[in-house]
């Protein structure tokens, strides 16, 4: 049997903690809000990414203690890979975008009736430390997180 906590099978949502991936149209991104989904030209401005990369870079136990091991896609207006999703719950969710200086960005996200709001942010991490930045990120409740 294989392993359902590689990278590999969680982006091909195999085993117990299926991945659930989808593409919703995108809109425009107003302030810290953007309505649409996990694709759109809120999204532009980052670097393709490879989402195994991250993924493992991460941490697939990181991943587990944030969303149960549920990872979407981010894409920009083009369609291209530029960051990944992990829901948390009760609306929030955890986005990590490359910069084309590959350093990475980990919002902290809240989406209500289709609107989604950043609540926190932090900038210029570096892949040794997104598993850290992610997890306090998937802590809504009682970490702060960003600015």
């Amino acid at each position: 049997m294989n392993n359902p906590f590689t990278t590999e099978s969680l982006l091909a949502g195999q085993g117990i903690y299926a991945v659930t991936k989808y593409e919703l149209a995108g809109h425009a991104f107003n302030g810290n809000q953007y309505t649409g989904g996990n694709s759109g030209a809120h999204f532009d401005g980052f670097r393709e990414m490879d989402a195994n990369q991250t993924v493992s870079q991460i941490g697939r136990m990181n991943i587990l203690g944030i969303s149960g091991g549920r990872v979407n896609t981010l894409r920009d207006s083009s369609g291209r890979t530029v960051g990944v999703n992990h829901p948390v719950s009760r609306g929030y969710g955890v986005n990590v975008l490359l910069h084309p200086n590959d350093t990475y960005t980990v919002q902290r996200t809240y989406t209500r009736s289709g609107t989604t709001t950043i609540k926190g942010q932090e900038e210029g991490i570096h892949a040794e430390d997104i598993g850290d930045a992610a997890y306090r990120a998937g802590m809504y409740v009682n970490v702060p997180f960003g600015n």
